[in-house]
Parts: structure tokens; sequence; C-alpha cells
């Protein structure tokens, strides 16, 4: 009797993973089929991470053919936790923040602590049970591994379909309705018995099996009812009708290893060799979009640090059971699959040759005639080109890396790749994570391998953003160094991936529902509007989903996650959403837009769409602190966020968020439409917040824009839109301000607006007018200060003259805030003007030296300094009416109480004082004797000790800086407490909001102040190195020629004369306190305890030099440079003018640099007579050495006089004559004034002749002069120099301006040539930094390379501490730029020194050449290339030395061999 077949369930397997017990921490996947509809069939799945349903996708995967996402399909079983304290903690949270908790904040974080202690509790419960068998009737919860939630069962709360079962979700902690017990679908198994694997079960919530008693229970249950928005989705619920789940084993427990790859895990294939990573992307502008493979290079320092989501790959070890995972083996074969497009990595084959690999470099690509379709998608010839080459393969196919899609993955040999270790392992043993391998395609028996980066038709894609694309190929043959490190993913990193491609699904389709004119349900509105918010606190990385997201400011962003974002295309759906209600909708039939305009909004219907825009925006807001790339992202987008400005969406705080502190993004993407369109807003709205907007695009960390700048006042001074403000006038001595002819006092609308809104919004507007102006005037903007006549704008400076804002400012019946704006004002406007003071003076006129010093007469400028600050420029009436206000409120403010002193208002106009006091000391408004008398007022006010007439002693003073010491040691930090406000649970938010506004405006003041003291020691140091040399001039009198008149001896006792004359003459005169100077200690102390860390650095600054006047003294004698001769003399006036001539053009730049010449004077035609001749320069002198000494000087000034000035000729002449021919110094300040204003273009051959002259200074004989480089350094001339190089101005269009930097480039090399000491003055210049700040020495262009060369040449010990940044930044330039033989010259500098190396040098700099592209160090040393350096010798030969571009090849060439050289390529293990 035959016996009946019997057929293997798809449960048994001789696997021991798919007919074995169940434990706690195996992952699974569920699968059921409904018993009475074949149609009803699938796994357990999710919708992914934005959507918290439960599903089972109909017909989408059976277990011989998983679904394509069957990451969504895996859970983990977990003993079930315990969720009492947390439960607690969830409920008093909702209460507090409603108001409704009796519990306070102490109360509250006993309950945090709780519920922390019961999650630990939970964790440590999970390991003590993993790996123990789970039976039936025992309780588990399950973990959706993807999205690291809980299925649970909301008890009270029925599914969205089917109203009489409960809802069944995801959630994130889990609660008690994620608990369910385990019961058999059959009869033969009992409550007890062991669960197996392919078993099929019932699961049934805890939460509701004790409270029924029928038949079925209910359990979780497959509805027939499928999903509205998502057809092919069925939903799960709990009802009390049978479903069976069939349990398929994914992932045993003790396959899932920390340390070893196995299915599931995703990694990063990171090219060892070429220091890249294996990445999928689509190439961009192609149509259709066409995805490649490739290694993408980049620009980063470490290329490990270059991570991408496109470059995440999950791994799939093949197995008998396509649903069953696995650890993996080296003998087991692979699929790759790109995580974010769900593509999975194969080959492709072509007919393009290649050049095979030789002498150490990689294979690489040949351009070909083929048929094949592939070759052209991966081969895009330059202009259809096509070489032929003789190093060709044997004709044979090349395949190379490609991705593909693949409905079957499981029955597609192509996808199949093994894994062949770098080292020997044997075959059954795991594979280690972080392992080396080397990839083997299964099907082609080829192995992966790099091409070469350096040529280009090896890359698929580069541009100035992307360094390139380099193409994968697969060859025949093995090589070792093709290896790829197998480098794993965090989890949550791969979470964070799934929830920003979720996130952009959800909002493509809710666009699209827009789009094509659908109803749009209110569940489809409030799930956009939660998608939104989550959003916001997965890129703010927030845990308080009970915030307000649009409030949040304390936050460290997640510059992983504000990338995905950009990536994975969110932030573009944003952009679309925000469009897509006011565009025409495509239905059935034409419909017209949702909204018709943002207006729309703030209609109270409209109110969820608002609500949502904000939403936008401040998501928008939050994704660019502090990265780059997404500021660029959003700046690009600039046009359609102004067109949502000003309808209170937030859409202005997102623009000035990107563009704060960016000075690169203002000058990049702000341009005139844009100041436009903030000016019609002024217009429209005449509140005070959009005048904000445009004065914050003015300064950028605190610095002026000089072209945002230049762009508002070309716009709001114009004659278009001047309307904008309200005119100030000054009628019967009062103020009156208004519209025209609508004028009121000042006073009477400040007085008014106590009660009046009207009032209120006037006054409101005028004050953020005053501050736009005062923003618009910051650093000397002089478009704004005092125009030149031919622009037609606005002269502020006239409009709102000093002795107006004088008396605004000092007008007490006005707000504290109000006199605060035009302080400001009278600092921008009138105060900062011309240069400021340098108050140490190393190069002296020997006759100029005083015989008698006393505080009450001493200059703290030359006699024979010019005057063109603003105390010339506003009178000596006016100035000392500016002093005496500045002193009156010091003066108040020192009678006043603390409380009063420290109040908000009061330290708002307190700290603009104390600024405007700052200024006027270092423009020379005070005199040394005001300047202490300045110094006791300031320390007064903000002494917070005890008592003024009381001071610590020695001995307490010791002791505090020496706890200070300890604490600061110990990494504490010191808080200012006598000044912390108590924080009780009385204060409201906006008294809190005040205190900290109040003390933010205290600790900047200090900070002025201290600034203040540093400014002041200066002038006192000045003071005494002025009472030494006038000491030594009274003992040792000289000649008129400098000769002594008697020979000079020096004793102890004349020593003891000369200090007793310096610090014992004086008395309590020079100590800043008027005291003995342990006041001043006592408050430096407080400074340095304070938690504000630049006040505590310049603190700890000016303590220090408090007991080190003696060392400075004596550092200062040193460098004194005394002038006697007649050429040291003529020398020193000459640098002196030529100095104060350069200073004011480059604070006077936005008036004359323009490459375009728009603002010269237009002139007639005119005919040789009237023409400018070098005669009419010789009547005036102009062709002396003082003038223009050269021929190519006075040519230059003639051409430009006639060109645009030859209307003013004479006049121009004679102005020329008295700035640099006469001696009348005040006279010479009035002609530059009246020259810059009249002839502004004679700037390019004055400066021109200048820098010659400058720059002829630093040689004697054809040799480096280094008395006259002494007296360049002692007088700054290179610093004023650097400040000339920064001006902006047009490189494409003004070739005149650029032949100035070349000069001024040449300048620098020349003063620092052969001389330490300048090479280490301009080497504390040096900014490799995209934001430099201007005045710095930034290192971009071939010049200022040259420039560094001088600094670093022969010097070694700047050269032993370069910066390895530094390198890595030059080596850059070289791969991006050009391969520019300066650069190596500045390599060369670094490692060797009088043709002695440096080995620190040596070693960054080969580092950094190995870490670089094969064209970095690329020589002409095979076959062809050798022919190649043939001709350009011959070319060199034949052109004589004369510098071409078609040297720079050459000569780069030999520079590399000298560079090699210098750093002994043997023992440096240099790669070719």
């Amino acid at each position: 009797m035959a016996l009946p077949s019997r057929k293997l369930t798809i449960g048994s397997s001789i696997d021991h993973g798919n007919n074995g017990n169940l434990h706690i921490g195996d992952i699974i996947s569920l699968y059921t089929e409904s018993s009475t509809n074949q149609e009803q069939r699938g796994f357990l799945s999710t919708l992914g991470l934005v959507d918290d349903r439960c599903i089972v996708e109909l017909k989408d995967g059976r277990p011989e053919s998983p679904p394509k996402k069957f990451r969504d399909c895996l859970f983990k079983v977990c003993p079930v936790n315990r969720y009492a304290a947390q439960k607690h903690l969830w409920t008093e949270q909702k209460r507090f923040q409603t108001g409704d908790s009796m519990f306070d904040d102490d109360l509250m974080n006993k309950l945090r602590v709780a519920a922390d202690k019961e999650r630990e509790e939970n964790e440590s419960e999970f390991q003590k049970t993993l790996g123990n068998v789970v039976q039936y009737g025992s309780m588990i919860q399950l973990l959706h591994v993807k999205s690291n939630k809980y299925i649970t069962v909301q008890k009270n709360s029925p599914a969205k379909r089917e109203r009489n079962a409960m809802k069944v979700y995801l959630d994130r902690a889990g609660n008690e309705g994620s608990w369910f017990i385990i019961e058999p679908a059959y009869k033969h198994y009992a409550i007890g018995d062991n669960v197996s694997a392919g078993n099929k079960i019932s699961l049934i919530p805890n939460a509701v099996s004790t409270t029924q008693t029928g038949h079925v229970k209910s359990q979780l249950h497959l509805s027939g009812f499928n999903l509205l928005d998502h057809p092919t989705a069925a939903e799960v619920n709990c009802l009390n009708e049978p479903t069976e789940w069939q349990v398929f084993m994914f992932l045993l427990f003790d396959e899932n290893q920390q340390k070893s790859v196995k299915s599931g895990d995703v990694v990063r294939l990171f090219h060892a060799d070429q220091q890249t990573f294996l990445t999928l992307d689509t190439i961009p502008k192609t149509t259709p979009p066409k995805d490649v493979v490739f290694l993408r290079m980049t620009n980063r320092p470490s290329a490990a640090d270059a991570t991408s989501s496109r470059a995440l790959w999950e791994v799939q070890v093949v197995q008998t059971a396509s649903y069953r995972g696995g650890t993996a083996k080296w003998n087991k074969t692979y699929r790759f699959k790109h995580l974010a497009s769900d593509m999975y990595l194969t080959v492709e084959a072509s007919q393009m040759q290649v050049k095979p690999a030789a002498n150490g470099r990689r294979a690489s690509l040949i351009y070909s005639k083929t048929s094949n379709p592939m070759a052209n998608m991966y081969f895009d010839s330059p202009n259809g080109a096509t070489t032929e080459s003789s190093e060709t393969s044997n004709g044979s196919n090349v395949f190379f890396l490609s991705p593909t899609k693949s409905d079957f993955p499981e029955s597609d040999p192509k996808l199949l790749f093994q894994l062949d270790p770098s080292t020997f392992m044997k075959s059954n043993k795991d594979v280690p994570r972080h392992s080396y391998v080397r990839l083997l395609h299964q099907n082609t028996d080829t192995w992966v391998h790099a091409t070469n980066a350096s040529e280009k038709q090896n890359l698929h894609f580069s541009n100035k953003n992307e360094k390139g694309w380099v193409k994968v190929i697969c060859e025949t043959n093995r090589v070792d160094k093709e290896t790829f490190a197998l480098l794993p993913v965090n989890p949550d990193e791969v979470r964070d991936l799934d929830f920003a491609n979720d996130a952009c699904k959800a909002l493509r389709n809710f666009i699209n529902l827009i789009k094509i004119g659908s109803v749009i349900s209110k569940e489809a509105l409030n799930s956009t509007t939660q998608l939104l918010i989550d959003c916001i606190l997965f890129v703010t990385n927030s845990s308080d989903h009970l915030a307000d997201p649009l409030k949040i400011t304390d936050f460290s962003p997640s510059r992983d996650r504000q990338k995905l974002l950009r990536e994975q295309e969110v932030l573009h759906q944003v952009f679309l959403l925000l469009k897509a209600p006011f565009q025409p909708r495509q239905g059935t039939t034409e419909l017209g837009a949702l909204l018709s305009s943002p207006a729309e909004l703030s209609d109270s219907r409209n109110e969820i769409f608002k609500t949502m825009f904000q939403l936008c925006y401040c998501l928008l807001k939050y994704s660019q602190v502090s990265y780059r790339k997404n500021q660029e992202f959003l700046a690009e987008k600039f046009g359609e966020i102004q067109e949502q400005i000003g309808f209170d969406l937030m859409a202005e705080d997102t623009m000035t968020a990107v563009l704060h502190n960016n000075p690169k993004l203002l000058e990049k993407y702000v341009k005139a439409p844009h100041v436009e369109r903030f000016v019609e807003l002024v217009r429209n709205n005449r509140q005070g917040k959009f005048l904000d907007y445009l004065a914050d695009l003015c300064v950028c960390r605190g610095e002026a824009n000089k072209k945002i700048q230049e762009l508002i006042c070309t716009s709001v001074l114009s004659n278009t839109h001047r309307d904008i403000f309200m005119d100030t006038k000054v009628i019967n001595g009062e103020v009156e301000i208004g519209w025209a002819p609508n004028f009121r006092k000042l006073v009477d609308i400040a007085d008014g607006a106590k009660s009046n809104h009207d009032d209120v919004e006037h006054l409101d507007y005028y004050r953020h007018q005053l501050d736009l102006l005062s923003q618009m005037c910051q650093e000397q903007q002089y478009l704004a200060i005092d125009p030149p006549p031919e622009r037609g704008l606005m002269n502020i400076s006239q409009q709102l003259p000093a002795e107006l804002v004088l008396q605004c400012m000092s007008d007490t019946r006005l707000p504290y805030d109000l006199r605060g704006s035009f302080t400001r004002l009278m600092l921008h406007l009138h105060v900062v003007r011309g240069s400021p003071m340098s108050a140490i003076r190393h190069a002296r006129l020997w006759w100029s030296i005083p015989e008698n010093v006393n505080v009450s007469t001493y200059e703290s400028v030359s006699v024979e300094a010019y005057s063109d600050g603003s105390r010339m420029r506003i009178g000596a009436s006016i100035a000392h009416k500016v002093l005496a206000t500045v002193e009156t409120y010091l003066m108040g403010l020192r009678n006043q109480s603390t409380d009063e002193r420290h109040s908000v208002n009061s330290s708002k106009l307190t700290y603009e004082i104390v600024n405007l006091a700052k200024a006027l000391a270092q423009f020379n408004f005070y005199s040394f004797n005001e300047l202490l008398q300045l110094t006791q007022n300031l320390l007064a006010i903000i002494n917070e000790g005890p008592s003024t007439e009381q001071v610590p002693s020695h001995r307490a003073m010791v002791n505090v800086i020496r706890n200070m010491s300890k604490s600061m040691m110990r990494g504490g930090s010191n808080k200012e407490n006598s000044k912390d406000l108590p924080k009780t649970s009385s204060m409201s938010t906006d008294d809190v909001g005040r205190s900290k506004e109040g003390r933010a405006l205290i600790v900047k003041t200090k900070l002025i102040v201290a600034e203040i003291l540093q400014f002041v020691m200066d002038v006192r140091r000045d003071y005494r190195i002025t009472m030494a040399l006038s000491w030594f001039k009274n003992v040792f009198p000289c000649d008129e020629d400098g000769s002594l008149m008697h020979s000079a001896s020096i004793n102890e006792r004349m020593a003891s004369e000369l200090y007793d004359a310096i610090y014992h003459s004086s008395g309590h005169e020079l100590h800043l306190d008027g005291r003995d100077g342990q006041l001043l200690l006592a408050i430096l102390l407080q400074m340095t305890m304070s938690d504000y860390p630049p006040l505590t650095s310049i603190a700890l600054k000016v303590l220090f030099r408090h007991f080190t006047q003696y060392q400075e003294l004596l550092e200062d004698l040193k460098q004194v440079q005394l002038l006697v001769s007649n050429d040291d003399v003529e020398n020193y006036r000459q640098i002196d003018r030529d100095l104060f001539i350069l200073k004011n053009l480059t604070e006077k730049s936005e008036l004359w640099v323009h490459g375009d010449r728009n603002h010269s004077v237009e002139t007639k035609e005119i005919d040789d007579r009237e023409k400018t001749t070098e005669r009419d320069l010789l009547k005036q002198d102009l062709n002396s050495p003082r003038a223009f000494g050269s021929r190519d000087s006075m040519d230059a000034v003639i051409a430009v006089i006639n060109e645009h000035y030859s209307n003013f000729k004479n006049e121009s002449l004679q102005l020329l004559n008295r700035l640099l021919i006469k001696d009348d110094r005040n006279d010479a300040a009035v002609a530059l004034q009246e020259l810059s204003d009249k002839a502004p273009l004679i700037a390019y051959p004055l400066i021109r002749q200048m820098l010659v002259r400058l720059t002829r200074m630093c040689y004697r004989d054809g040799k480096p002069d280094t008395m006259n480089q002494q007296l360049l350094k002692n007088m700054r001339v290179y610093e004023v120099v650097l400040e000339f190089i920064s001006v902006p101005h047009d490189k494409k269009h003004d070739h005149e301006m650029m032949k100035l930097i070349t000069l001024s480039h040449e300048f620098l090399r020349s003063f620092c040539k052969t001389n330490k000491e300048n090479q280490s003055r301009l080497y504390k210049f040096i900014s490799y930094e995209k934001d430099a700040k201007e005045g710095m020495l930034r290192v971009e262009t071939v010049e200022e390379v040259g420039t560094l060369v001088a600094i670093f040449r022969n010097n070694r010990e700047l050269a032993s501490n370069v910066p390895e940044e530094l390198i890595a930044h030059i080596v850059g330039l070289i791969e991006h730029n050009s391969r520019n033989p300066i650069f190596l010259e500045l390599l060369q500098a670094l490692v060797c020194v009088y043709d002695k190396e440096i080995e620190s040098g040596q070693e960054k700099v080969a580092n950094e050449i190995c870490a670089a592209s094969d064209e970095v160090r690329q020589l002409y040393v095979d076959n062809a290339s050798f022919e190649e350096l043939e001709a350009m010798m011959k070319q060199e030969k034949e052109s004589r030395g004369r510098e071409t571009e078609s040297r720079k090849p050459l000569k780069y060439h030999i520079e590399l061999v000298r560079f090699w050289q210098c750093v002994h390529v043997e023992r440096m293990e240099i790669r070719n």
C-alpha cells in the first residue's frame, strides 16, 4: 500500500531558524491569508515613518517572493515593558502645559528621574530575557525594526475604516496597549507549548482580553476594508474575528550580533585606496534623468567625513528561503540594495575600450565609436570626438557598475556579488564589520575596479561644487588595492533617511491633491500639519513634543538631518507647498487657484493653511542653522520667499535668519530687486519691523557689508523712495517730525505714546528709521553720510546735522530707547569719520619731542598729524557739547542707585553712550587728562562692590585670583551671582525676557568699558614713551644734526632718576581709578568671573597688562625709532602724507571704485588745445618726487583728467598741488575732500604713485632697506594696505583696480623681504577662511599666494609652525584652480629654509600632497607625456623667457621636481 505523499510546507526546512523555537530578541515577519478571500493576503507592514497606521499590502509578495520593501515587515520580539512612571509623567506634562498641574518644577523633575529609571529597568529586563523561548500564553511586545515603534492597540478609539473595531497603530514608547498574548491558531497546540517558526498564531491584546467573555477574543485583525488614501492596502485593526498570523524567521537572536555583517545591515562601501564612497545618484540636468553608480570625490580635508545619504547600501545575504536573513559568511553571495532609491547594484556590458593600468596608474577609458546604447550612456565624448589607442584591451566587453530596478531580485543572478577578504579567512567564518573586501560579480566573474580619477573621460560628472563622479568598471583580473571597507551605518541614521524619504513622499502626495483640484479633507490637512511639526522636531533634535514648534530657540541642530532634508528633496517639496495653493488647478476641468493671494491667509477660514505656511517657514529656518549648503539652497529661493513677506507667515524671519552672520551669502544673492521689494513693503505697511529687515542686511557679524549698504543707499535715498522716511526739522528750538505738511513736536508724540496707539506707532517707526540710517552709515559709508551730488541721493548728514542729533540724545523728556537711537546715529553719522588715532607711536621725530611733559599738556597725536577726523568736520563747539553731554550722563549714573542704573531702558541708553565714548576716545576728541577722568567715571559706574570707598586688601585680591585660577583649571564656570535675578514662578515670560535682555546689555557695556581701558592703557604707554624720550633729550642734549653735545654715560643713578621721572613724578594721575589701582583690580576681578567669554578674556588681558607695565615700557623703548637725519625726516613726512591719503581714499572707496565708471562727470568733446598736458603738471610742480615723479604716473593723471574732468582741469591740478606739494596740512585735508567730491577717479593714479613710492622705499641700492622697512612697520603702513586690498571692486571689469591690487602685493612682499619681524607682523593677518574679515590677507588668488611666499621664505620659525589647514587649502587651490608654479614655491618655502630641511613641514606638506589627486603631483615622465615636455621646452627656447600662459605647465613641472627634491622622496614614501 502506497503511503500518501506529503509536501513540505514553507515552514519546513533543515535551517534551524525556519522550524526552531521563537525567542525573545528574534526578528520575524508575520504573514496572513484570508480563508474567505484569496485577494486578502500579505505581510503585516506599515506606511513608513511618517504614518503610524498598520496595514497589509495586498498581493505584494509571498513567502517565496517577499515584498520589495521587506524592511517595513520586520518586527523584533520583546518582553513586556513597564509604563507606570512614564504614564504618570506624560499625564502631568499635559496638565503642566495647560496650567492644571499641581506639580512644581522639583516634582516634575522627580517624575522625569523615575521615568528614566523605569526605561533603564526595561532595557535591563530585555537583556536578561534575551534568548528565552516564547511559549503560548506568554505576553510579548512587537517592536517595528524600521521605525523603532511598538504595535499598539488604542482601546477607546475606533479604527478609521472598520468603525466597530479598535485602532491599531505604532507608538514611539509603547504603553499597556502594546502588550500582546500569543495564543495558538489551532487546537493541537496548548498554552505553555513552545512557539516555533512557521506556526500560525493569534495576537490577543492584553488590554482587552481581560474584559471580554465571548468565544472569539478581540485580536490583531486583517480588515476587509482598504484604506481610502492607499487602495492597495488593507487596514489592520483589533476585532473579535479570527486572523491567523504565520511567523517567519528573519534573524535569530544569536545571529543579530553587533560585530558581524548580517541581512538588513546598512553599510557604506568606502574605497580604501581612492578614499571615496560608492554612491548612486542622478546626473544633474539630464533628460530623462540618468542614474549612475560612481565613487564620489570630495573637497573635504577628510574624505571619510563626506557622508551622503546617497551612499547607503542595504546588505542582503542570499538564503534558500527568500524571507530568511542571516549572518554574512565569506562563502555566501550577496545583493546590495540602494537605500534611498530601492535600486540594486549590478553590472552592464559596453563595447568601450579600456587603457589598462600601468606604472601604478589605474585603468582609464578610451572613446570609440560604438552602437551600444550603454556606451553612450556612460561615455559622452566632448564635441562628439573619438580617439583611438594601441594600448587597448583584448576587445572583450567591458562591464560597468550600474543601478537597476528588479521586481523579483531573488531570481535575478545579475544582482549577485561575492566578498573576497583582503586577508586569509576561513570560508565559513562571519564577515566582521569594517572588513576590507574585494567585490566579485558572480555572473560575469569580474572584479570591481575604480578608474583613473585624474582623466575627465573617467568622470560621469564634475563642476565647481562636485569634484568628480568617478566611473567604476569590472575587469577579469584581481587587483590587490581595489578594496572596499564595509563601514556600518548607525540604525538611527537609517531611520533618519527613511523618515526624510517618507516625509518627501507624503508632502508630494498632498501637493498633488491640491494640483488636481481634489477636495482636501480635514484629515489630510491635519496629517500634513502634524508632518511639518514632526519635521521641525526632527531637524531641531527636540524630544519635547509638547513644545510650540514655532518658538523653539535653544537647540543644537543636527547637521546630518539638515543635509537629509535637502538631499531627499523635503525642502524642495516645502517650497512647492508654499506655491501650490496660489497656482491654477488641473482637475477634470480648468479650476482656479485655491487661494488668490497670500493676503487671503489672514481669513479665519484659511487659518489651517496659515499655520501650515508658518510651520513651513520655521522648518526652512531651522534647517539652515549653521549649515552653509542649506543656506545657499534657501538663498536661491529668495525671490519666492519675498513674495510672501508681510503676511505674518514668518517668511521675513526665515530670510533674515539665512543672511544673519553670512556676508558671502549676502553679497552673492541679495540684489537690487530684493531691496526694492523690502522698500515696497515699508511703503505699503509703514511698520518699523520692515525697516529693521533692511537694517539687518546692512550689517553682518557686527560689521558693515559695503556692497549691501551701497544697494540699500542707492534705493532708499533716491528721489523715488526717500519719502518713506519721516522728515525731521527744528522749529522754534523744538524738534518736529512727520511727513509734510503734517509735523508734530517729537516731545509731544513721545508724551502721547503713553496713551495713544497712533503715537506709539509713529514713534516706533521713527526709532526704527533712525536705526536703519545708523546701520547705513556704519563704518563710514559715504554714500549715506555725504554722497556726491551727481548721485542724486539724500544727504543724511545735512538732513540730521550734529546739533539736531545732540539736542535729541540729551533731551530727558524723550524715552530712553529713542535717545539711544539718536546716540547711535551720532556715533556712525558724525563721530566715526576719518581714521582713528594711533595710540602708540614708535616712529618719532627727534626735534618734535617736548622738553616738558605732563598730563594736562600732553598731546596723544603728532604735531605733524593731518586733521581729517570728525572733530574738525563737526567743529570744536559741537565737539565740546558732545563731550559735555556724555560726561553729564555718566555723572548722573554715578548718583543713581544700582537698580535704577540697571533697568532695561536705562541700560540701552547707557550702552549706546559708553559705545559713543569709546569712539570719541579713539577719534581724538578727548585729551589725555579727559580720558583719565572718563575712565574714573566708567569704573565707578560698573563697580558692583559693596562700597566705592572700600576696596579689598592686597592679600584678599591674591586669594581671589588664586581661587579663580583653580576654578578655571577645573573647568568650572564663574557666574555673576550678585546680579542673578531670582527665578520664581511668579515672573512672567516677558519679565524673564526683559531681565535677560537687561543682563545682556550690562555685560556688553562692561565689555566696551574693558576695551576703553585697553585703549587708555595704550595712550598711557605712549605718554610714558614720550616722558622717557623727553628725559633723554634733556639729559643728553643734541645739536640740529642729532649729534650729542657731550659724551653719554648711563649709570645706576641715572636709571633711578628715569624710573622716578616716569612712574613717581605723576603720583596717582596715571592710575586709571584715580587712586592706587586697587579699585581697578577689584573691578577687573569681577569681570573675570563673568559667564560671558569675551568679557572674561579681555578682562584677563587688562589684568595682566596692569602687572606688566614696566615690561611693556622696556619693549616699547626697544622698538622706538628716532628720526634725526634730513632723509629720515623727509621719508617720515612723505609716508605720513601718503598714509593719510590712502586711508582716506580707502574709507571712501565706494565713491570712486567702480568698473563701469558710471559716477564720472560727463564732458563734451575737447580739442587738443584744451587737453591737459605735461606742461600743465609742471606749472603746479606735480612732476616732483612728492607727487608724480615718473612719466607713467603723469600720463595716468593726464588721461583721467582728459577723459572725465576736462571742465575741472585747472581746479583739479590746483587741488593736487595743495594736497601733494604744499606744507599746510589742514589745507591738504580740505583739498583731498574737495578732490574726492569733484574728481574722484583721480584716486586711481594717485594711489598707484603712492604704492610705487612706498615699494621703492623698501630698497636702497637694490637691497632691502632695513631702516625704512622698520619705519613702514612702525607707522603701520601694511595695515592700511591690507585694508585697501579688501576694498570691494569689480574683478572682471575694473582693470585699473586690479593693477592697484597687484602693486599692493608687490609692496607687501618688499616690506617683508628678508625681514623676519615684518614677516611675523604680516603672518598674523593671514586668513584662509571663506568669510575672512576686511583687513585680513586672504589666500585665494595667485597674487595673494605670492605674498605668502615672501612671508614664509627663509623664516624657519614661521614655516615650522604653519597650520595643516593652510597647507590643505593651498593644495586644494592647486587641485581646483590651476597648476600654477607659485603654489609650489610656497610649499617649497614651507619645507626648506636656506637649503636646509624642516622635518615637521616636510611631513605636513607630503601628507597633503599624497592625499590630493594625481593631477597635483603629475610629472611628465612616461613616453607620451615626455613628448609633450619636449615640445614645451622647445617653445620655451623660442619664447626666450617671455612670460606667457604656455610657460606655466613647464614651470610647474620644474618647480614640482624641485619640491620633490626638497622633501626627499625616498624617505617620505611618496606615491607617484
